[in-house]
């Protein structure tokens, strides 16, 4: 709006330019004034957004953010501790899919893996702890930027697909150890990985505000 402005005004006070028009001086000054009024009110919108919507949610956002980060870092701890307890060695800088799976059972059969049931509802009943922390902040959407709720959408996501798969290898209730196939374990420790990554980078989000 502004530079059509000064492109009109240019036009009616500078005719040695020999811009090609044919506007009068009346039309272009009713054009300017349409002009300044279109932005006049631009402006005046802006400044009464900011007034009312914006500062007040900055004002609101702010102490919510704080609390939100204490529950976000307690589930960053949950998530970290389980990942220990299933893998002793866990660094998120170096990270083996295969190594990792590894360490989760030592019993492989014909590409195939055992792992005892209560190793299963530990990650299961972890898992849930973490996410049951982040559903409150998760409810406030308003108070999150588009990226962290992208972040909240995946983990959201992953815990989906964490659960349901546990959930289906723990139908059957008579055998200590579930069986697994190495494509459903590194499929299983490939969606812990990202979810506590997920969870960390949000943690290191609001760690910055």
């Amino acid at each position: 709006t502004c530079l059509i402005c000064i492109l009109v005004m240019i036009m009616c006070k500078f005719p040695y330019l020999q811009i090609p028009t044919d506007l009068t001086k009346e039309t272009c000054n009713s054009i300017n004034d349409i002009l300044f009024g279109i932005a006049g009110s631009y402006v005046a919108g802006y400044i009464f957004y900011l007034l009312t919507i914006l500062f007040p949610r900055i004002r609101r956002t702010s102490p919510m953010k704080g609390i939100f980060h204490e529950y976000v870092r307690y589930a960053k701890d949950e998530l970290n501790d389980m990942l220990r307890t299933l893998f002793d060695r866990f660094d998120m800088e170096n990270l083996s899919l295969t190594d990792l799976v590894s360490h989760m059972t030592k019993d492989a059969k014909d590409g195939g893996y055992n792992i005892t049931r209560e190793n299963c509802q530990f990650i299961l009943i972890k898992t849930d702890e973490a996410l049951s922390l982040l559903r409150y902040p998760v409810s406030q959407v308003d108070f999150w930027d588009v990226e962290e709720l992208e972040e909240i959408k995946k983990l959201t996501i992953l815990q989906l697909n964490i659960t349901t798969l546990l959930k289906e290898k723990l139908y059957v209730k008579d055998f200590k150890t579930v069986s697994w196939s190495k494509e459903e374990l590194e499929y299983l420790v490939q969606n812990l990985l990202e979810l506590y990554s997920s969870v960390l980078k949000l943690y290191e989000r609001l760690n910055t505000e």
